[in-house]
């Protein structure tokens, strides 16, 4: 007998039985607004219950995002990490409640700092926390040992990491873009768009050792960076503004982008003729 998709009854019922009513309502409704006084208060009772939980563990704790900024809205969650002498130590928890979602990581001190010495593709949208946090509890001297981390590496690894973008997003997708164009299937062209858009926002970044506020002011802030590659604007916005459902603007704007980034890559001496040669 043909049995539909979906749950089985067994498991529908512990479903219900765990995801009542009251958690139901909760995350129907998604995030409500929110005031800044509320969002403070909670922030110093996870700050509270850290302490209760962990004592004189707790080297330090930070928090990061826009409510470390003062730039938090009615519906800005709250995110913040704490580091702890204990080896090792690597937890995430996520939730939510009625007056928002909440995120919290708690790091061993020797676990933090190998986070913030790391140097890959996402750094300049994943190293603001590490470089410039709220400080809630602690010394600032483990913070500064942390900034430094995130900036101490060399030209020749930053351009390493800009090597890999270009030759595994940027040449990949552009494929990609003539492969859809030629075949007349553009179903996949805007995602394609966005995703180069996304790495050509972190090419610039890396480039400038410069961290973004955040991942949703990249497209802008990227664009007062100088220099950038001719087309970078053009591609940013464009995504910005969605405009997707043209193919062959699409591919125009991206073939162009291309050739900027080619340009801009001799320009800044970033050598890319390893990556036009066979390793082996």
């Amino acid at each position: 007998m043909h049995r539909a998709p979906g749950l089985s009854a067994r498991a529908r019922d512990e479903v219900g039985g765990i995801v009542d009513d009251e958690t139901k309502r909760l995350l129907v409704q998604g995030p409500q607004p929110t005031d800044a006084r509320t969002r403070r208060a909670a922030i110093e009772q996870i700050v509270s219950r850290l302490e209760s939980a962990y004592g004189a563990s707790i080297v330090a704790i930070g928090l990061y995002g826009s409510t470390a900024r003062d730039a938090d809205r009615d519906y800005s969650d709250i995110e913040l990490f704490c580091v702890v002498s204990i080896p090792g130590e690597c937890r995430r928890r996520e939730w939510v409640d009625a007056d928002g979602k909440y995120e919290v990581e708690v790091f061993g001190a020797d676990v933090v700092r190998n986070r913030a010495a790391e140097l890959d593709e996402a750094w300049p949208v994943t190293h603001a926390k590490y470089a410039n946090p709220r400080i809630l509890r602690g010394g600032p001297a483990l913070f500064a040992e942390l900034k430094r981390l995130v900036f101490d590496h060399s030209e020749a690894d930053f351009y390493e990491v800009i090597r890999s973008i270009i030759v595994g997003e940027m040449f990949e997708g552009l494929g990609k873009v003539r492969n859809s164009m030629s075949s007349g299937g553009h179903d996949q062209l805007p995602r394609v768009l966005m995703r180069i858009a996304t790495m050509a926002q972190l090419l610039v970044g890396l480039a400038h050792r410069h961290i973004f506020t955040s991942s949703g002011l990249a497209a802008v802030e990227s664009m007062q960076l100088a220099p950038r590659p001719s087309g970078h604007d053009e591609l940013c916005t464009m995504a910005m503004r969605g405009e997707l459902d043209n193919p062959d603007r699409t591919s125009e704007v991206i073939e162009r982008y291309w050739i900027g980034v080619v340009e801009w890559a001799a320009d800044m001496h970033i050598d890319l003729a390893l990556a036009c040669k066979w390793p082996f």
